[in-house]
Parts: structure tokens; sequence; C-alpha cells
């Protein structure tokens, strides 16, 4: 067993070429050495060292001038690849887990086989995927088995994370199950939509649910169109006698066939709007039964004030105060929470009776 050191002081490229030429000179000469332990240093132009590459104990170490830099493959077929930065570091431990960041420490039985530590935020995340040469199309993260891809007799199924970032009129953010979308947010409108490719509906369950964007609970509807009275949110609505499912403007003072009021009047907008696609429980329009939400009013049978009851007046999608108690039976709309404003809207606390 022989300990050999080797020192060149030579430009960093023409070291390692040298440092070859040797190992292949002493390959060819067809003697066999055991090297137990040996370096190889390089110095700069001014005598400074400037790496070192050795062997001892079964470790092959590659150091810099740096105090914590190096590479080192050790017998165990441990990995280290260091420098001062300790947020740099990375770590390919022998069981096959590896690590970058903070910790040279194996957390595979607690994390999984791939660990990236790093104090991030919104601007610094530890994982970064990006599509290039092509603004239009996502950036994908995919998720198998592996029996789906050596089992012929299996489809190749897969869930498929995607996001849409190059034009900003169309940012995406999508969940698939294979080619198709389970779950899909749209920045543009701010909606996300859950979705199903089966008879199964799309299901969401929840302990709590707060809602911020709005007051009201509301219904999709569509309006019989009248080219005689506009259709605008405040208006109470009335059940179309003449086309099922649908609603009209009213115009009959204690209505008994009030059905709510279209949501969205001076800026209060619904807070959850329901309707079932493709069949007669769905329409255009939102309209609130319960909540609170504002209504257009008529002074015509008094002035409103917090705590009159409202109902359907002769002035078209209009409200007005109940007097008229066995009239008003079936026909109240709400409880005035409001008096009238300058436009003649009032906070109406939704309750039909």
């Amino acid at each position: 067993m022989k300990t050999i050191v080797m020192l060149f002081k030579r430009h960093a490229v023409q070291s390692l070429l040298i440092a070859a030429g040797l190992c292949m000179s002493l390959a060819s000469s067809g003697q066999s050495t055991e090297l137990t332990n040996f370096q190889l240093k390089f110095l700069d132009a001014s005598d400074v060292q400037s790496a070192v590459l050795s062997q001892n104990s079964g470790t092959f170490i590659l150091k810099n001038d740096s105090p914590n830099g190096g590479l080192s493959i050790s017998a165990e077929n441990s990995i280290q690849l260091l420098n001062d930065n300790a947020q740099g570091r990375m770590f390919m431990h022998e069981n096959g887990h590896m690590t970058m960041g903070l910790s040279g420490q194996d957390f595979s039985g607690r994390f999984g086989k791939l660990g990236v530590y790093k104090n991030s935020d919104m601007d610094t995340a530890q994982l970064v995927l990006m599509e290039t040469g092509d603004a239009t199309d996502f950036t994908r993260m995919r998720f198998l088995n592996d029996q789906n891809l050596f089992d012929s007799n299996l489809d190749l199924v897969n869930w498929t994370l995607a996001a849409k970032l190059g034009n900003p009129d169309d940012y995406k953010f999508i969940m698939g199950l294979n080619s198709e979308a389970r779950m899909r947010y749209t920045e543009a409108t701010g909606e996300w939509e859950f979705l199903s490719g089966s008879a199964v509906n799309s299901r969401v369950i929840v302990d709590e649910l707060e809602l911020n964007g709005g007051s009201d609970f509301a219904e999709k509807f569509d309006i019989t169109a009248d080219s005689d009275h506009t259709i605008q949110a405040g208006y109470v609505m009335s059940i179309d006698p003449e086309n099922a499912g649908k609603l009209t403007v009213s115009l009959e003072a204690y209505d008994t066939k009030v059905a709510g009021i279209i949501s969205g009047a001076n800026g209060i907008k619904p807070g959850m709007i329901m309707g079932q696609t493709g069949s007669i429980a769905d329409g255009e329009y939102p309209i609130a039964l319960s909540g609170r939400v504002y209504v257009a009013t008529t002074a015509v049978n008094g002035k409103i004030t917090p705590g009159d009851l409202l109902t359907t007046s002769t002035i078209a999608g209009h409200a007005m105060r109940a007097t008229e108690r066995e009239l008003a039976y079936g026909s109240i709309i709400g409880k005035a929470m409001t008096t009238a404003d300058e436009n003649g809207f009032v906070l109406v606390l939704v309750n039909l009776q």
C-alpha cells in the first residue's frame, strides 16, 4: 500500500489534463499499483492551493479552496456536494434518499426519498418547474404507479398538475386524471371548477364554509322577455304561470306568486348561486331567495322604515310596505333593514312568506 502526493502548479484545466495523462501512463505500463491514500493538489499561478483531489479510506474527495466546499463519494455509495452556503448543499445517502438544502441528515423514513430543505416564500420556492419555448403551453408534473408502466394489461393511469402562465389573460391551473380535467382554476374570472368524468357528481365536503364575496343565497332562473318592462338588479320577480320554471317581472300588488329579487343591486353580490345545468332548474339571472339584498321600492303605500314587511306593488319590479295583513299572507318578500336611498333602493332581509 502506498501514499502518494502529487503537486501541480499550472492552469486548472492543464493540471487536470496532466493528472489524466499520468493515470493513463500507469494503466498502459501493465503494472498494478494499489494506492491506499493519494492526493492531487492544484495550485494557481501565485502558489495558492485552489483544489485537492484525494482518496482516503475508501472515500473519494474533490475540494476547492472554499472551507466547506467539496464533492465526496464514499465506499458506502454516499455522495455529498457541499459549499459554504448551507442551503446549496446536496446529499445522496446510501439508501438512495436524496436531500438538498440545510440538512445532511437522512429523513427518508419520515419524508420519502427526496427532500428539499430551505426557508421559502412565494418568491423563492423550494422546487421550480419551467416550460420553455412555447408560451401557450402548460408546465406539468405527473404522478404514476410503476404497475401502469410495466403491465401491458393496464392503462397508463396518471394524475397531472398543469399550470399555464404564458398569456396573462389566460392563466390557468389544472389537476387532471389522464387527459381529462378534474379541477380547474382560471385567473381571469377567479373561478374554481370541480369536474367529473363519470356518472358520479362532483362533490365538495367541508366541515365549515365561509363566503366573503356576497350576502345572499340565489338560484338561477330564466326570465320571460317583456318589451314593456326592463330587467335589472333589484327588481322583484314573480312566477310566470305560462312558462314552466321561468319568472316574470312582478306587476301585481300583494302577488302570491312572488319568487324573489334579482341579486346584485348597489354592489351587493350573491354569496352562493345554485342551478342544474341543462335542466329546467337553470337560467341566466341569479334570484335571491334568502339573505340580504337591495330591492327597488315605491312609497305608494307609505314611507318604508326598518322593520317594515315588504310585498309586491303595481309598479313593475318594485316593492312596497305591506299594510293589509290579510292580503300580505303569501306575498311577503322580506323585512326592510333601511329606509329608501335616493334611488329608492332598500336593503331587505329576504324571507318569502
